[in-house]
């Protein structure tokens, strides 16, 4: 018996989808060169970043400790005179009417109060009851020219200087986490993760049945 022949057409399966999108290279050539500048500049802005944060650890190492000094100082004398008050108080309301009744005989001078014309300033100045009797212990009603000292410094000087504000927010004797310096330049989870961002594009599909955009591949096997 000869060979047996059998013939028939084979059809080959259609060639993948062509995807026909107009101007797709310089958009991606775009998209790099928006990439690569973007990257330069926060290159040059972290060394910028770098660069401050090392000027302000050597600033804080050259100056933390001398401002921690005068802030402890300053706090040392802050208690100091207030442990001192009830003597301060004493004196201005118990033993300085003493003194006056005592001058009112003798006639001595009295030191040790300040002047009342500058409030905002220590001027050491003798005790004077101009609008009083020294002999009742100088019962007047303004006891502007007869203010020790120690009551001027505490009535008068100090809620000027308002020194309480040094350890209070962002004084300079309030270091700590919390200090406006010290909060983070970015916030919690920041930055976070790269997201791409899908641009919607046109896009022309074109099928190989379409014979202006493609070939048909027919063939024969025998």
């Amino acid at each position: 018996m000869g060979p047996v022949h059998s013939a028939y057409n084979y059809v080959f399966p259609p060639d993948p989808v062509e995807i026909y999108n107009p101007g797709l290279e310089d958009r991606i050539s775009h998209a790099n060169d928006a990439v690569e500048s973007a990257f330069q500049d926060m290159s040059q802005t972290f060394a910028q970043m770098k660069s401050v944060m090392q000027k302000t650890q050597t600033d804080w190492e050259k100056y933390s400790t001398p401002l921690s000094n005068s802030c402890q100082d300053i706090r040392k004398e802050l208690v100091r005179l207030a442990h001192g008050s009830p003597q301060c108080l004493d004196a201005q309301e118990r033993i300085l009417p003493l003194l006056f009744k005592k001058r009112a005989k003798t006639g001595e001078e009295i030191k040790g109060c300040a002047r009342g014309d500058l409030p905002f300033a220590m001027v050491p100045s003798t005790c004077q009851c101009i609008a009083g009797n020294e002999a009742k212990g100088c019962d007047a009603e303004v006891d502007s020219d007869h203010v020790l000292q120690c009551t001027h410094l505490r009535r008068r000087i100090l809620p000027a200087l308002q020194l309480q504000q040094l350890y209070e927010g962002d004084g300079d004797c309030s270091v700590s986490e919390d200090a406006s310096f010290n909060k983070a330049l970015l916030q919690d989870g920041q930055p976070g993760d790269f997201q791409v961002v899908h641009a919607s594009m046109p896009v022309i599909a074109c099928f190989h049945q379409e014979p202006s955009c493609c070939s048909q591949r027919r063939g024969a096997f025998l």
